[in-house]
């Protein structure tokens, strides 16, 4: 498989991946599962959580089939996570907070494509920064300080932009790092889950900036 293959089977993956989840979400929202939007979610977050863990430490053991199969079910899980969103900001605060992700998105990506600087270097700040954001997340649930809660939301937008241009410059490394084919295409999958998480973490920051509740 040629790498521009591998690049277009990366962002279809992604896209594929964004596709599913919205649909579950809206479904959910659409046939008033409420039931699955609130109970269901936690039980998303740690199914997620452990797909997230398996890939990290078993990622060399397991065939493009899981990968890909686990994929797709981690982006149903995804839908079911986020779609509380629904019943608490107004359907055009989310059409607009995903335009704007999609397109924030899409300026990072290109020029994590089409930059000449090594951005390895800021990958170490873009991992502190997330990992304060967490810390700062968790400990807001105590505080609900609307100050708090939007510069969270704000160094959150930066950090998954820095997150998505580092990802992107990081998929020719991963393309030539692979040895066979079927690892090339397992490494598609890994790079489009990263891509794909950061996406959905800026549509969620952004939602939280500028969505309008109901």
């Amino acid at each position: 498989m040629g790498l521009r293959q591998y690049i277009m089977n990366v962002y279809g993956y992604m896209g594929l991946g964004i596709g599913l989840t919205a649909a579950i979400a809206f479904c959910i929202y659409s046939f008033r599962l409420d039931g699955l939007a609130a109970g269901g979610s936690i039980i998303a977050a740690f199914a997620m959580l452990g797909i997230g863990f398996y890939f990290s430490f078993a990622w060399n053991k397991i065939s493009f089939f899981r990968a890909q199969s686990l994929f797709w079910v981690y982006a149903a899980l995804m839908g079911i996570f986020i779609s509380h969103v629904f019943y608490i900001y107004t359907p055009i605060s989310i059409v607009k907070a995903a335009f704007v992700a999609a397109s924030t998105f899409g300026c990072a990506s290109a020029y994590g494509h089409v930059t000449q600087r090594d951005l390895t270097s800021v990958a170490s700040f873009l991992l502190i920064g997330l990992v304060g954001v967490m810390l700062a997340s968790v400990v807001n649930l105590f505080l609900s300080n609307s100050v708090v809660d939007f510069v969270i939301s704000v160094v959150g937008v930066m950090v998954f932009l820095g997150i998505a241009a580092y990802q992107t410059q990081a998929l020719k490394q991963m393309y030539f790092r692979a040895r066979s084919e079927e690892e090339q295409n397992k490494m598609a999958i890994f790079g489009a889950l990263n891509l794909y998480l950061a996406i959905v973490n800026i549509f969620i920051f952004l939602l939280h900036l500028v969505g309008e509740r109901k």
